[in-house]
């Protein structure tokens, strides 16, 4: 849509199609969503699983601190791979993500649910913080987009149609 013109009709990919609605979150694959992946990443630069791990194989700049380049944004929520988010290191990269949003209101960002990956050994109390926050970001940003991954994985099902229905997909 760089040219003013609405391709909406032209393209298979609904969630293109919703992207260009206006609507602030999906379920999809954030890397064929026409956008500007946020990737979480731990301070320790391990990247051993999840977006980190796929974003480096298909050759974005994964970076161990927030760094934001055209092809993705590296967004750090934990100390080291396998410990639980940081409460301090998750609001500190929220609070960039949302002035990079504001500062560039022309980009489109993809989020993920950043700190809400399945099988988290944290407070609900915690989790529902984080909730909070990101609900926070995406209301305060047009430009942000909550993208909540699609699998085929059954294991997966319930958290998926959990995050769907809080951030209402």
């Amino acid at each position: 849509m760089l040219d003013g013109k609405d391709y909406s009709d032209y393209t298979k990919d609904e969630n293109r199609i919703e992207l260009r609605k206006g609507k602030q979150s999906i379920v999809g694959d954030i890397f064929n969503i026409e956008g500007t992946p946020i990737i979480p990443v731990d301070k320790s630069g391990k990247f051993g699983n999840g977006l980190a791990k796929v974003a480096r194989a298909k050759g974005l700049p994964v970076m161990n601190s927030f760094t934001a380049k055209p092809s993705a944004v590296s967004a750090p929520i934990r100390e080291s791979y396998g410990d639980p988010v940081n409460f301090t290191i998750f609001a500190d990269t929220v609070g960039k993500i949302d002035k990079l949003a504001k500062s560039n209101p022309k980009l489109q960002f993809l989020l993920p649910p950043l700190g809400l990956e399945p099988g988290s050994k944290d407070t609900q109390k915690d989790i529902d913080t984080r909730i909070v926050i990101l609900k926070s970001l995406i209301d305060s940003n047009p430009n942000v987009t909550l993208v909540i991954p699609n699998s085929t994985n059954p294991a997966l099902a319930p958290h998926i149609e959990t995050l769907s229905t809080i951030f209402e997909c």
